[in-house]
């Protein structure tokens, strides 16, 4: 916007120095340099979209006619149809895709296990026993984030000496940086038989590779996440 209003008060002050004139408070204005011309083409076509509104009109049979037409409707094309179309369609693609993404994040949230990475619809296929907790019990229970927070808070305040077998694997996969929370499953799932490490190898099998990866990022985004409020905890 800016350069088309450099360029087209440049021009006109060019070539059409007496349409760029103003009437305020009964009296004539008229802009003599560039600077002055920019302003009023700026603020007058951001408002209206056209200059022949407010640019002195040239008479029909002038010798200037023909050459303000020109301009006024070029003017016209650029600027208010072109122009503001692109930013308008520019606009509506970058909210309609901030939606998109902002409808994404909700889906996962509701429908991905934030530690584990399990979908809804594969709990529910697992087919659990009447009275086995829900998909939602899962992760805000058993796999419940700020549990698996204070386990780390725990691990890095507990001395070393005093760690039992399972707490020195974690902590020794916590500082390799590698993953140490469970990957799709849960105590419910091996409890009853549907997940474990035979079956696991079976199901991974039939999994892409895609979202295999997708879901070791998921984790370690996890794994990531709890660090950075650890670390903030401890700076507080």
């Amino acid at each position: 916007l800016i350069a088309t209003a450099l360029t087209y008060a440049s021009f006109g002050l060019e070539y059409f120095p007496e349409a760029f004139t103003t009437t305020y408070d009964g009296n004539t204005v008229t802009f003599d340099t560039v600077l002055s011309c920019f302003w009023f083409v700026f603020y007058n076509y951001s408002a209206r979209g056209n200059l022949k509104s407010v640019l002195a009109k040239a008479e029909p049979k002038s010798a200037d006619w023909l050459p303000r037409l020109f301009f006024d409707t070029v003017f016209f094309i650029w600027v208010g149809i072109i122009l503001f179309t692109t930013i308008t369609a520019l606009l509506v693609d970058a909210l309609g895709k901030a939606r998109v993404d902002q409808a994404k994040r909700d889906y996962e949230i509701r429908n991905v296990c934030f530690i584990c990475g399990m979908k809804r619809t594969d709990y529910d296929d697992y087919g659990l026993k009447r009275g086995a907790p829900s998909y939602d019990d899962h992760c805000n229970k058993d796999h419940d984030p700020w549990v698996y927070i204070s386990y780390v808070a725990y691990l890095n305040a507990k001395p070393h000496n005093k760690y039992s077998g399972i707490e020195t694997f974690v902590k020794s996969q916590m500082d390799k940086g590698e993953t140490w929370v469970p990957s799709k499953t849960g105590v419910t799932l091996e409890a009853q038989g549907k997940t474990g490490p035979d079956i696991s190898n079976d199901i991974n099998n039939e999994t892409t590779t895609h979202d295999n990866n997708n879901e070791e990022g998921s984790i370690k985004e996890c794994e990531r996440m709890i660090k950075e409020l650890l670390d903030a905890q401890g700076k507080k």
